[in-house]
């Protein structure tokens, strides 16, 4: 380190002065230098400052000396010369020194930071300038000398040696830090100093050479300042500090507390302030799925105030929890959250605790309490001894009922035995709280439903046995998500064996879309297998796949995408779902009883819309006549299926039927030419429709000579307007 070799280098400098007599040394000159260290870089020029005090009377002449480095390292000047000069002006004389450069020298192991390895060591890696004066007309400086350590090294950035501490400071109060004493720079390189706010409202920060002003906002707040040092080639060095202002107030978290007990949370202020502070707080969940929440029944109530009166900075918020029967997880948490001044008056720096409240087993039902407890006595287990629990046994005990929340806590749990009790339903989320169970043995029971996501989130499940029970059906997904299931009974259930079917569906379009379509089919409940379903496609067409793809435990198979000539309609059919080899005997696996596969109901795509083959022309006929319109001239559909037609008549004067796919529109009989517009929709098997409108005009009602006569010409009835 320099600065311990500084002292003594100087030390030993004026030894000699300071074993004179008190009056002489007071009077005797000195020299001084800036920096009072120095490191200097091969081929780098590095200058420093050497000043006479007190200021000559005369003229001074001050030799500059290197010893056995004067070979390896150039000082210049080599002399420096001192005129009198006013004693309010101190006199400097800068002096350059270069070490020369090696040829042989390599950076590779330099250390971009600056912090790296220094040079090997020679006999001038650590040397001393002797500054001597040789001529003096001021007897003051007669026999006057100074040492100037020097080290030849590489570049180092500044160090942190005294940083500033966390201030507390009152509303628009002002402190002043020397920075030059946080910061040390090995090479006694200039120093360039910033600093920044992290809050402009709690603290603004001024730098003047090497002062910092900290000046406080007018309100309570906070802020984290940062000061960075940079020497002269960009290296930098940097550290941080708090800056709490006024009335900052912080609450800590409760020790764990258990039922009956009281939950102390500690508030603290940074500052004693002249009058109280009343800090109000509420109660209420800490929102993390993960931490099952305490209710009013534990802690009681909503909210209320704390109070830290005048000149006091701590003070704390009690807060009773209930001794209930209520079935409870093993732990419970809750929140409280101080609420922020309607003034300026105080600030939160930590406005949330928490409260954490050890419920216990007691209050389980009574079959699974026994199951965890440890003595005959209600002896509470910890929570890491629940957490490492591996196995829960309560096969025969006449369990009727479970609570969703008996299983808390029992993380590491994976082997469940409920089997031969009065069991009806499986409350929902019962397993949330055992991830890694492996054996689910609910045999023997009454159960009569499931609830969907009863086995949601049970990835590690191998064995599920649910036999014997009074299940009539399974709902859709209830196996979802279990990839490793190697056992399934389902046998001796009324509903056994239960449909394992497909479902086909275009994803990408309606299924009439014209080619291509992708299609994806989808199997309930979802199969704890893996399998594959043939696909066949009639009608013609090609596929991208030969059979729909299921992942154990999954829903919805891979994606197939099905081509066909345009124009051409295709029926995709799905395999029913092949059953894996099944042995349910001990030791024998995989198990697979009480599932029937079902094949898919066939999806037709592609099916051709109806067109218009022509444009249809308006048509004359008399009252009380009936008008022909062949629709097979008028429609056509490419793939030749049948259509359905609907027609509509505005205004109705005329009634429609059709008979062999010929229309049949009656006039009214009416004594004044009349019009109405009819339009004939055609609807394919897609669904898709095509629609032609015309003119229907009706003319008066012939009757009697005016009739036969028409009759006896043999016009057509109905004939189009020529």
């Amino acid at each position: 380190m320099l600065r311990p070799l500084v002292l003594l280098r100087v030390a030993a400098a004026f030894g000699l002065a300071l074993c004179l007599p008190l009056a002489v040394a007071q009077e005797s000159g000195r020299l001084f230098f800036d920096p009072d260290h120095l490191g200097i870089e091969r081929g780098v020029p590095k200058a420093y400052n050497v000043r006479l005090s007190p200021p000559p009377t005369g003229n001074v002449e001050v030799a500059l000396s290197l010893g056995a480095c004067d070979e390896e390292v150039q000082a210049s000047p080599s002399t420096l010369v001192y005129t009198p000069h006013p004693a309010d002006m101190p006199l400097w004389h800068e002096v350059t020194l270069t070490a020369k450069a090696d040829p042989e020298e390599e950076d590779e192991g330099a250390d971009p930071d600056g912090r790296g390895e220094e040079e090997e060591d020679g006999p001038c890696a650590t040397f001393e300038v002797l500054h001597r004066v040789t001529t003096t007309a001021d007897p003051r400086f007669r026999g006057v000398r100074a040492l100037l350590p020097v080290e030849i090294t590489k570049n180092r950035a500044p160090r942190v040696v005294a940083p500033i501490r966390n201030q507390e400071l009152d509303p628009r109060a002002q402190a002043t830090f020397a920075l030059d004493q946080a910061f040390y720079e090995p090479d006694g390189d200039a120093l360039r100093y910033a600093a920044t706010t992290s809050n402009h409202l709690a603290a603004e920060v001024f730098v003047n050479g090497s002062r910092l002003d900290v000046v406080a906002g007018h309100r309570a707040a906070k802020t984290l300042i940062t000061v960075t040092a940079t020497e002269t080639q960009g290296l930098a060095d940097s550290f941080s500090f708090h800056v709490r202002v006024g009335a900052l107030i912080r609450v800590a978290d409760a020790a764990p507390v258990p039922e009956g007990g009281t939950a102390t949370l500690e508030v603290v202020m940074a500052r004693p302030q002249g009058a109280a502070i009343t800090v109000p707080f509420v109660l209420r969940s800490d929102g993390r799925p993960t931490t099952p929440d305490a209710d009013a029944g534990d802690h009681g109530g909503t909210g209320g105030q704390v109070v830290l009166a005048a000149g006091r900075t701590a003070a704390s918020i009690e807060i009773p929890i209930a001794d209930d029967d209520a079935i409870e997880p093993a732990e419970e948490t809750f929140l409280v959250s101080l609420l922020p001044a309607t003034d300026d008056s105080y600030a939160l720096e930590r406005a949330v605790g928490e409260v954490v409240v050890r419920e216990g087993v007691c209050d389980r039902t009574p079959q699974v309490r026994d199951a965890l407890r440890r003595t005959e006595r209600c002896t509470e287990p910890t929570v890491a001894a629940l957490a490492d629990r591996g196995a829960l046994s309560l096969e025969s005990t006449r369990l009727a009922t479970l609570q969703a929340d008996d299983f808390l806590g029992l993380a590491a749990l994976e082997f469940i035995d409920l089997t031969g009790n009065r069991l009806a339903a499986l409350p929902p989320g019962l397993f949330a709280h055992t991830p890694n169970l492996r054996v689910a043995n609910a045999s023997g029971n009454r159960l009569q439903r499931l609830d969907s996501a009863i086995f949601a989130g049970l990835a590690e499940l191998v064995a599920l046995r649910l036999d014997g029970n009074r299940l009539r059906e399974l709902p859709p997904g209830v196996f979802a998500g279990l990839a490793r299931l190697i056992e399934l009974r389902l046998d001796r259930n009324p509903g056994a064996p239960f449909p394992l079917g497909l479902t086909l569906a275009r994803i990408d379009g309606p299924n009439f879309a014209p080619p291509p379509a992708t299609v994806r089919a989808t199997v309930a409940p979802h199969a704890p297998f893996a399998f594959r379903s043939a696909l066949t496609l009639a009608g013609g067409g090609t596929a991208s796949a030969t059979a729909f793809a299921f992942a154990p435990g999954a829903g919805t198979s891979d994606a197939v995408t099905v081509t066909a000539p345009a124009g051409r309609s295709v029926t995709l059919m799905a395999a029913a779902p092949p059953l894996p080899t099944t042995r349910c005997v001990p030791g024998a696996m995989p198990c697979f009883q009480g599932l029937r596969p079902v094949a898919a109901a066939p999806l037709l795509l592609f099916a051709a819309a109806p067109t218009v083959q022509g444009v249809v022309a308006n048509m004359e006929v008399a009252g009380g006549e009936t008008a022909r319109l062949p629709l097979g001239d008028v429609f056509a559909v490419v793939d030749g299926s049948a259509l359905r037609y609907r027609v509509m008549v505005e205004p109705r004067l005329a009634t429609w039927r059709i008979v062999d796919g010929t229309l049949l529109l009656t006039a009214e009989e009416t004594l004044d030419e009349a019009a109405a517009v009819v339009t004939v929709i055609a609807s394919g098997a897609s669904g898709l429709e095509a629609s032609v409108s015309f003119t229907l005009t009706i003319s008066p009602t012939l009757r009697g000579f005016s009739r036969g006569w028409r009759q006896a010409l043999g016009a057509e009835e109905g004939s189009p307007r020529g």
